[in-house]
C-alpha cells in the first residue's frame, strides 16, 4: 500500500489551496466586538505605517483609485498604467473620465520602469499609476522625476505590504492599500488611501463625507458571512467543497472573469467601510511582521527546493520585496497543462492574470500599437505557488517536490 505524504506527522491534505487569508478565531471575534470609531483608527494607523500624514478609508481599492483620479486631477486626460494589471485599475481610470495608456513591463520584471513611463508620457498625461506588482518595488521617486510635479502619481500598493521603513517618505501624491482576497491583509474588501498633502486629504475627506453612505444591514451580514467563509472555506476542510462549487458548469469561468466583459466599478463603491472590518484590519496590521516573515520563510524553501528545476525560472528574492505571491515562470505553462497537472497532484496553483487588459474587447479602442511583449510573456508564464502564513514549511517542500516531479516528467515526454 502506498503511504500518503505526511507533514508534521499529519497526512497532507487532498487539495492544498492556492491562497488563504491569515485569519484567526480572534479576528472573527474582533469583527463581532468592534469598539468605537475603528475606521478612524485604521486610517491613522495606516498613515503612520506608510510614513504619510493622512489616511482615508474606502470600501474597495477600485473605489480608492477612482476617487483619486476623479477628484484629484484638474481635467480629463491620459493615465499611464501597466499593461499587466487587474482590470479594476483601467475600469477606475475610464469611470473617472480618463483615457488609459498602457505601458509594457521591463524585461524579466513585473513593473513599468521610469523610462517606460517617460516614453508613454504626452501633453495630455494627467496621472500615472506605478504598481508594486507581487510586492516588487518600483522606484517611485524616479517615476515622479520622469513625469514632473504637474502629473498626479497614484501609487498602487495593493500587493505590497510595505510602509515607510521600505519606501521612505511618500514620493507619490497618494498611495493605495487593499484588503481583499489575495492581498496581505484581508477584511473581505476595503482600502486606505494615504497622502502627505493636506490639500489632497481635504478633497478625499470631503468626498467621503458627502458621498459615501453607510451600508445596509443586509450587506453587512453578507460581508461578515464572506469573512467566515474565507476563514473556513479556504482552509483544508472547506477547500474541496468550494473547488467543486466553482467547477459547476453554471459557474466555471464566470467567477474569475466577471470583471472582464464590462467597464464598471462596484455598485456599492460609494459605501463606507464598516467599523468591524476596520477592527479586523487593525488586528491584521498588527500581525504584518509575522505575515511578512512567514511568507519570506516559505519563499526561501521554494527557492532552495526548485534550484535547477527544468522549465522553471525562480523569482528574485529581493530584500526590499514584500512578497504577496511566490511567482515562478513556467516555460510552456499553457501548452503543457501545468496548472491542471498540479491540481491532479493535489496542489491548486494559480496565475493572478492570464490576460492583458488592452487585449480585452472593452479596451480595444485604447490598445495602441504596442504588442506589450514583456507583459504578454509574463501573463503566459507566471504561476503562483501557495504562500499563505499558515502553510507549514514541510508542506511547501512537498509542493516543490511535486512541481519538480511534474516538470521532469514533462521534460522526458
Amino acid at each position: 500500500m502506498t503511504r500518503s505524504p505526511r507533514c508534521d506527522g499529519q497526512p497532507v491534505s487532498p487539495m492544498v489551496a492556492k491562497n488563504r487569508p491569515h485569519l484567526t478565531s480572534a479576528d472573527l471575534a474582533a469583527a463581532l466586538c468592534a469598539d468605537g470609531p475603528s475606521v478612524a483608527r485604521l486610517e491613522t494607523a495606516f498613515a503612520a505605517f506608510s510614513g504619510a500624514r493622512y489616511g482615508v478609508a474606502f470600501p474597495y481599492c477600485t473605489a480608492s483609485i477612482y476617487v483619486a483620479l476623479r477628484y484629484l486631477t484638474e481635467r480629463p486626460g491620459e493615465v499611464i498604467l501597466p499593461a499587466y494589471t487587474c482590470t479594476v485599475v483601467p475600469h477606475a481610470v475610464v469611470c473617472a473620465g480618463h483615457t488609459p495608456v498602457f505601458g509594457d513591463l521591463a524585461p524579466d520584471e513585473y513593473n513599468m520602469t521610469p523610462e517606460i513611463i517617460r516614453a508613454n508620457r504626452s501633453a495630455d498625461t494627467v496621472a500615472v499609476i506605478p504598481t508594486h506588482f507581487y510586492g516588487y518595488p518600483v522606484d517611485v521617486r524616479a517615476v515622479r522625476e520622469s513625469v514632473g510635479s504637474h502629473v498626479l502619481v497614484v501609487e498602487d500598493r495593493a500587493l505590497a505590504l510595505a510602509g515607510g521603513e521600505t519606501f521612505g517618505k511618500l514620493a507619490s501624491d497618494v498611495a493605495v492599500y487593499s484588503f481583499s482576497q489575495g492581498k496581505h491583509l484581508f477584511t473581505v474588501n476595503g482600502s486606505v488611501l494615504v497622502t502627505d498633502r493636506p490639500d489632497l486629504y481635504e478633497r478625499l475627506r470631503r468626498y467621503q463625507r458627502a458621498v459615501c453612505r453607510p451600508i445596509s444591514l443586509k450587506l453587512q451580514l453578507s460581508r461578515f458571512l464572506q469573512l467566515c467563509v474565507a476563514a473556513w472555506g479556504l482552509g483544508e476542510t472547506g477547500h474541496s467543497v468550494l473547488t467543486w462549487v466553482r467547477r459547476l458548469p453554471a459557474l466555471e469561468g464566470h467567477i474569475d472573469r466577471r470583471s472582464l466583459g464590462a467597464i464598471r466599478i462596484p455598485s456599492d463603491a460609494d459605501t463606507l467601510l464598516t467599523d468591524w472590518q476596520a477592527h479586523v484590519g487593525l488586528r491584521q496590521l498588527a500581525a504584518r511582521d509575522f505575515i511578512h516573515t512567514r511568507r519570506r520563510a516559505l519563499a526561501a524553501v521554494y527557492d532552495a527546493e526548485l534550484a535547477g528545476c527544468p522549465g522553471i525560472v525562480r523569482p528574485r528574492l529581493l530584500a526590499e520585496a514584500s512578497l504577496s505571491h511566490y511567482t515562478v515562470r513556467v516555460r510552456g505553462r499553457n501548452e503543457t497543462g501545468f496548472v491542471a497537472a498540479m491540481a491532479r497532484r493535489g496542489i491548486e496553483v494559480g496565475h493572478t492574470l492570464d490576460y492583458l487588459p488592452p487585449d480585452l474587447p472593452v479596451y480595444q479602442r485604447w490598445a495602441g500599437r504596442s504588442k506589450y511583449p514583456n507583459a504578454r510573456l509574463v501573463a503566459s508564464e507566471v504561476v503562483n505557488l501557495p504562500l499563505y502564513p499558515s502553510l507549514p514549511e514541510c508542506r511547501a517542500r512537498h509542493i516543490a517536490k511535486l512541481v519538480r516531479r511534474e516538470r521532469e516528467s514533462t521534460a522526458r515526454a
